[in-house]
């Protein structure tokens, strides 16, 4: 082979190499959580853009047009100090079944619709372009055996102000989801509450306790029950974690009551965010076995339990797997299914 052959065949291996590897080169990933509501200056983006007035003029009166309920996060977007917003409308109507729709307000001289699509994963890279972060997300993700896979897009602006008419573009398909676990420790409950658990269950749980306790009061056992029954016992069973790392126990309690338990076991656990004075109900936990991660959003570690378990085929333990992902500091996520029919580690 000639010298200049070597030469191009040494050019085009060398280029399709960078080719290549920049399609795996997502940059630094940051993972976006919409949350619900708008803070004051998404409230002002929204209408300052005419992004609600928008709203209205496309959306059936039949429907209760301006009882519109978001969802939003701020980002910046353009690294000039100042954050763009991510807004999704969460009414019936703007919804489809991928999902609800994501819009982009940049904030240049005005608010500037800048794009829509949906994502079940979001993330911003620190790769720019025009100088506006590219946008990566993961869309039809769906359980593979034992992982959760995702195809995984790449959207990109198409100027300074604006991704509409920017490249979006398929990265990667059927690809093992950005998101990942972290590391796991299993949260085992102890049956009785010790001092400090009782007071944040008397706090946090009071509104409930009173409930069952009037529910059997009255409707169940001692009044307009079949009989009287003065023995009104209620176990519990309590894990302290840490869940905000601030080197103070968060809660997590089971009511054990013939009222709430139903004939199986209690699958139902409330999250008590500890507190000097007060505790905060932040969620409820459900399933068997239980997990913290190591992995935090807003300032929480993630939750994952395993339910719905059997023995498959081949005589293994699968469950199905959960997670509950935190919405802000002080709040989780209903119960999202991350991987079905996963084998028990």
């Amino acid at each position: 082979m000639s010298n200049a052959l070597v030469t191009i065949f040494l050019f085009l291996n060398l280029s399709l190499n960078v080719l290549f590897a920049s399609e795996k080169d997502y940059g630094k990933l940051t993972e976006i959580s919409l949350q619900e509501g708008l803070t004051k200056f998404q409230k002002e983006a929204v209408s300052s853009s005419g992004f609600i007035e928008n709203l209205k003029a496309h959306t059936d009166k039949s429907f209760a047009p301006y009882n519109f309920k978001f969802r939003s996060a701020s980002v910046d977007l353009n690294n000039d100090g100042f954050d763009e917003v991510f807004v999704s409308v969460q009414n019936l109507g703007w919804c489809g079944s991928g999902g609800c729709s994501i819009d982009i307000l940049i904030n240049d001289l005005e608010w500037i619709e800048a794009g829509t699509f949906r994502p079940e994963y979001l993330y911003v890279s620190d790769q720019t372009k025009y100088g506006l972060r590219v946008i990566y997300y993961e869309t039809n993700c769906r359980s593979d055996i034992d992982e959760t896979i995702c195809d995984l897009y790449r959207m990109e602006p198409s100027s300074s102000n604006s991704y509409v008419g920017g490249q979006t573009f398929l990265v990667a398909k059927d690809n093992n989801a950005i998101f990942q676990y972290g590391n796991l420790t299993e949260i085992i409950l102890e049956n009785g509450l010790d001092k400090k658990q009782a007071r944040e269950v008397a706090i946090g749980l009071e509104e409930q306790l009173t409930e069952l306790f009037n529910y059997w009061l009255t409707e169940s056992h001692f009044i307009n029950g079949s009989g009287p029954n003065i023995d009104f016992k209620v176990d519990f069973s309590a894990a302290s974690v840490d869940l905000d790392n601030d080197n103070n126990d968060d809660l997590l309690v089971r009511v054990e009551h013939s009222l709430v338990c139903g004939v199986g076991d209690c699958d139902k656990i409330d999250i008590l965010l500890s507190g000097d004075i007060t505790g905060i109900k932040a969620g409820i936990l459900g399933g068997s076995k239980h997990y913290v991660s190591d992995k935090t959003k807003h300032g929480l570690r993630y939750l994952f339990f395993e339910m719905d378990c059997h023995t498959n085929i081949d005589d293994e333990d699968i469950c199905d797997f959960y997670m509950l992902e935190p919405t802000s500091s002080e709040k989780y996520s209903g119960a999202i299914l991350v991987q079905k029919g996963r084998k028990v580690e």
